[in-house]
């Protein structure tokens, strides 16, 4: 509330939005009027060039993006490296005053721009799914390996058959997976959301419901999960192709 921003902001010369991409804009408009002139507005999102360009239309003053890559809860000892993402208002003064925060906390800090930052996190999101389709293309006719992890041959023979269902169709999930993760990072959050619970739950239910009793053994449920798949990367092409995704917090 405006009476609890008062206060908590009089004579900041820093201020760190660390909120949702959905609610960001809404929350510095209530948060910069509050501020001084000459507070450095900053945020910690995973994403730069959206969120600098909301800050900067809201705050006339100086704006610097951050985005701390570590978890909430990383080791004190390992390597804690944050991006600093200067706006076109900030001087060096302002850059140093937001990087010195994080250096005092014990991080690492290096420059980087918007765009390049933007490209780099969504290469590394997607690496992820690339290499578990490198590892299940590796698996792909790789029977023998099954042995290194049971001796049951009942589980083996299960595994043969799943290995043959999923290894040819993971790329689907991959496909999946990274344009809900690129249409997340603009703030949209609730249409990938939609896609994957229709995709990978509701209509899984209604397939175990409806047509899982036409089949004759486990074959129905294999099946169903390069189907789910390929249903959520098709509703995802659709939207990342007709959606206004990347309009949705400009």
């Amino acid at each position: 509330t405006p009476q609890a921003l008062a206060p908590a902001c009089a004579g900041a010369d820093l201020a760190i939005i660390c909120v949702p991409a959905a609610v960001f804009r809404e929350v510095i408009a209530t948060v910069c009027p509050h501020l001084a002139p000459t507070a450095v507005l900053a945020d910690i999102t995973s994403v730069k060039e959206i969120p600098l360009q909301q800050m900067e239309a809201a705050w006339p003053g100086p704006v610097v993006g951050t985005h701390p890559l570590f978890g909430p809860q990383p080791d004190p000892q390992a390597d804690q490296p944050v991006a600093i993402v200067p706006g076109a208002q900030a001087a060096q003064s302002h850059i140093e005053l937001t990087s010195g925060f994080f250096t005092a906390l014990g991080c690492r800090v290096f420059r980087t721009s918007a765009q390049k930052h933007d490209k780099a996190m969504a290469r590394i999101q997607n690496m992820n799914f690339i290499t578990s389709l490198a590892y299940f293309a590796l698996l792909a006719g790789q029977d023998a390996i099954l042995h290194l992890f049971t001796a049951d041959e009942a589980v083996v023979t299960y595994g043969k058959l799943a290995m043959r269902w999923f290894c040819p169709f993971y790329f689907l999930l991959s496909i999946l997976h990274g344009l809900a993760g690129a249409v997340r990072g603009t703030g949209a959050s609730i249409p990938p959301m939609v896609v994957l619970l229709v995709s990978l739950c509701l209509f899984r239910v209604v397939w175990i419901q409806f047509l899982l009793p036409f089949f004759s053994g486990i074959e129905g449920v294999f099946i169903l999960y390069p189907v789910s798949w390929g249903l959520g990367a098709l509703l995802m092409i659709l939207y990342a192709w007709k959606g206004k995704w990347m309009e949705y917090h400009t």
